[in-house]
Formats: structure tokens, sequence, C-alpha cells
């Protein structure tokens, strides 16, 4: 019985160090890293806006281009606007008119005006807006071929951008044809 209780206290003392000895502590750090990497979206567009035009997604039609007795332009107004446009990085956004008006895309027909002026160039007004971002508006009349209008965000943007076209009562005749022009948005890293 005396061994007994011997071993019982060896076993006791045995514990008794480690406990003690636990009453330190250790540390470790982790490092969590990831890259968001330059993202612009740009959802599907929708007219907002319009008198004298229709938009379908894609095309942009003006209903009566010209008056009937008069053959000069009838005024049109398209808003068309893309909901939800973000750039997570300091962006630019442009305009760029590709032939810088509608421009007479039929020459097949041979028509040419034989003495007075007649317009084969039909110019609009257009401008961007995207939040407090606004480019300067590009007015088709004071160039010749394409035209490209541009402002800098200044930072990462999330807004609605807004892209507006007009076009006022013409004063000169339109010679007979189709008319067309492509306006081209773009949003992207700063030039």
């Amino acid at each position: 019985m005396a061994l007994q209780k011997y071993l019982l206290s060896i076993a006791v003392l045995a514990i008794t160090p480690s406990i003690a000895i636990a009453d330190g502590s250790a540390s470790s750090r982790v490092t969590l890293k990831g890259t968001a990497e330059e993202v612009c979206v740009m959802p599907p567009p929708r007219a907002t806006g319009s008198a004298n035009a229709s938009f379908d997604g894609e095309t942009a039609t003006i209903s009566d281009l010209i008056d009937d007795a008069t053959a000069t332009v009838n005024p049109f107004s398209l808003q068309i606007t893309y909901s939800g446009v973000m750039c997570n990085y300091n962006a630019t956004v442009s305009l760029t008119s590709m032939r810088g008006g509608l421009q007479q895309i039929d020459g097949e027909r041979n028509v040419a005006a034989s003495s007075g002026t007649m317009l084969t160039e039909i110019d609009y007004v257009a401008s961007i807006s995207w939040g407090s971002v606004q480019t300067p508006a590009l007015e088709t009349a004071a160039h010749s071929g394409s035209a490209r209008v541009d402002a800098v965000a200044g930072g990462a943007n999330l807004a609605d951008l807004i892209l507006t076209v007009a076009a006022a009562k013409g004063e000169t005749p339109v010679l007979l044809g189709t008319y067309e022009d492509t306006l081209i948005i773009n949003i992207g890293p700063n030039p």
C-alpha cells in the first residue's frame, strides 16, 4: 500500500511541471492578399427619351428625316441611357462620330443638284454625361470626316451614362438618299 501512494505522488509531480510551462505564448501572422483587376462594364442601352426618332437597342432611326413639303431636315432628338456604367479605375469616356454627321451612303442613285444648294450631310450635336463627367458637345457641323470628344473621369466611376443626340430644323433642302453615321462610345484607360 505504501508503494501505491508513492507512485501516485510521482504521477502528480510529473503532470504539474507541464501545466506551469503552458503559461507561455506564441503568435503567427497570416497575410491575406489579392488583386482587383481593371474592370469597365457597360450594360446594354435603352432609349429614355426621343422626338421624331426611335431606338431598338442597336440602331436609332429618325422617323421623318425631312419635311415632305420643303425637303429640309425635321428636328429630332434622342436620349439613350446605359444604366450603371462602371470603371474601377481612372477612366476616360469618349464619343466618336465615324462620318462627322449623317452622310449620304447610297450614291449609286446618281442624284446630284444641277442648280441651287442641296445637302448631302445632315449635322447634329451629340454629348455624353456619365455621372459628374460631361464630354464637350460633338458638333458635326464643325468637322468633315470623323470627329471625337472625350473627358477624363478623374477617378473610378459608377453612374448612368447618357448619350444625347439632337438636330435642329434645317433651312436647306436635303438631296434624295439614305443618310447614316455611326457613333462609338468608349470607356477605358486614360490616354
